[in-house]
């Protein structure tokens, strides 16, 4: 990952009434990190390699993300 506080991210759809789908991210902070400054510093980070639509509009600061038994990333369920 590009950023040395963020531990493990994973980016999904999220259900919005208004357009569809909403681009939403979980984030795996390291231990004692503001999130807040944290949340900043990905935004901005994403702004600078993303295109605007591809920019979550959705952060959420989690313990840990899932995965399944070969040890990726589970799709099935956004935690929330």
């Amino acid at each position: 990952l590009a950023l040395p506080d963020v531990m493990q991210a994973r980016v999904y759809g999220h259900s919005s009434s208004v357009i569809g789908q909403l681009v939403a991210a979980q984030i795996v902070a390291a231990q004692g990190v503001d999130t807040a400054a944290l949340k900043k510093q990905v935004l901005k980070h994403c702004m600078q390699r993303l295109q605007r639509y591809q920019i979550p509009a959705r952060l959420q600061f989690v313990d840990k993300i899932d995965s399944n038994a070969a040890g990726k990333i589970s799709r099935s369920d956004a935690n929330e």
